[in-house]
């Protein structure tokens, strides 16, 4: 939540910041924080790295600023 305030005092940079760390705490808590890439298959290595990707590009839209515009990608990407 910190790093959310560090980037503006805005609502959305504040839920950016919980977002992250609701995401950190769960991939913590469940144990799943380290992946050694020797150790596991190939697939679930990359399953994993793609997951990942996902989480963070769905936040990165926050950086747009303004609430309308987020608001309206995430619409359009969800169709609700």
């Amino acid at each position: 939540m910190l790093i959310g305030l560090w980037h503006g005092f805005s609502w959305l940079y504040v839920l950016w910041g919980v977002y992250h760390g609701l995401l950190l705490a769960l991939e913590n808590m469940l144990g799943l924080s380290l992946v050694n890439r020797k150790k596991v298959r190939a697939s679930y290595f990359y399953f994993r790295c793609a997951v990942v990707q996902l989480c963070v590009t769905l936040a990165v839209i926050v950086y747009s600023g303004n609430t309308d515009t987020v608001l309206r990608i995430y619409r359009g990407l969800f169709n609700f």
